[in-house]
């Protein structure tokens, strides 16, 4: 169990799978992906917010509105190079 306090830090890789919304044509796919990485880390899935890397200077600032923007609801933050938030229980993704 992680504490309520924590920070994690998850970085993908191949064994992951495709987690590209544009370079995928199954955006179920995707969702199953990013549902399987949530399982396992014992997060919930409507809690991910993702982010559009651009290699920018842009930063979100994510508040208990976006939650599940990204994945479970329409990207909220495109053209964002980071997230931040203060909200406790938001996981903060970036992809490109």
């Amino acid at each position: 169990m992680i504490a309520e306090d924590s920070v994690i830090s998850y970085f993908t890789g191949r064994r992951d799978g495709n987690l590209s919304f544009s370079r995928d044509s199954s955006p179920e796919n995707v969702r199953e992906r990013f549902g399987k990485i949530a399982r396992e880390l014992k997060i919930d899935y409507k809690s991910i917010v993702c982010g559009r890397q651009t290699h920018g200077c842009r930063v979100g600032l994510v508040t208990e509105e976006h939650r599940g923007t990204g994945i479970s609801r329409p990207l909220a933050f495109d053209e964002t190079d980071a997230l931040i938030t203060c909200v406790p229980g938001i996981v903060l993704c970036t992809i490109h």
